[in-house]
């Protein structure tokens, strides 16, 4: 998996087109273009208690969209894993027990924990 700290508009979109499943906060233009472009995401809140954002929006957005398709929700690390899953069946993968789903998940996680990726 790669990861960056920032992507230019250009290269986000080009990334976006490539991939099969999104895995964000909760910024609705993160959200936005994963519908327009017809992929599946994962959507992950920050939160103000965790230092991670300036208030709570981004958990008021992800429990209003809660019912859009092709968006799910991890609300904390715990639901992460079955969403991803989840996400990458809707996207055509086979998910039982994948390798790659695991280490998806761990890094995700890792980041959420320390912030280092």
């Amino acid at each position: 998996m790669k990861s960056h700290k920032r992507i230019a508009p250009a290269e986000f979109e080009k990334l976006v087109q490539q991939c099969d499943l999104i895995v964000s906060h909760a910024g609705i233009g993160t959200i936005l273009t994963a519908q327009r472009t017809r992929r599946p995401i994962v959507i992950v809140p920050r939160r103000f208690e965790n230092g991670e954002h300036r208030n709570n929006h981004q958990v008021a957005t992800a429990r209003n969209l809660t019912r859009s398709d092709g968006l799910l929700i991890a609300m904390d690390k715990s639901e992460l894993e079955d969403r991803i899953a989840e996400g990458l069946m809707a996207s055509g993968h086979e998910t039982q027990e994948s390798r790659t789903v695991t280490q998806l998940h761990n890094a995700i996680t890792s980041f959420i924990e320390t912030g280092k990726l």
